[in-house]
């Protein structure tokens, strides 16, 4: 077993300039990832990159809220609960209560979805 400190983690500037991103594992490769576990530090409200093909899941881990505005549709967001969506949907958010830091696992590619087993 491998201990990553989060300290360790290089972070990554988003391009909107409203976060950073601290990846802690992804494959196959750092760069040219199907998979990704990150850490975001969110400082202020906007857009998120596009991620085709990509399912994503963010869940608040410091902090309090997040509202989510995914193609059109609001979604308020409590730490601790997970909420997942599609990576080519039109998504932005905002900071009703501040900063925050969220967890994000980010799926396969979507042509890999029928090898997985969905709840």
């Amino acid at each position: 077993m491998e201990i990553i400190r989060y300290a360790s983690l290089k972070t990554t500037p988003w391009a909107n300039g409203g976060g950073v991103t601290r990846q802690i594992a992804a494959g196959p490769d750092a760069k040219n990832w199907d998979w990704r576990v990150s850490l975001a530090e969110v400082a202020k409200a906007g857009p998120f990159s596009p991620l085709p093909g990509v399912d994503r899941i963010i869940t608040i881990v410091e902090g309090e809220l997040i509202a989510l505005t995914v193609d059109g549709a609001e979604q308020a967001l409590e730490k601790f609960r997970p909420f997942r969506f599609s990576g080519d949907s039109e998504t932005s958010a905002s900071l009703p209560t501040g900063a925050l830091k969220d967890a994000k696992p980010h799926d396969p590619p979507r042509r890999l979805q029928g090898l997985r087993r969905h709840h």
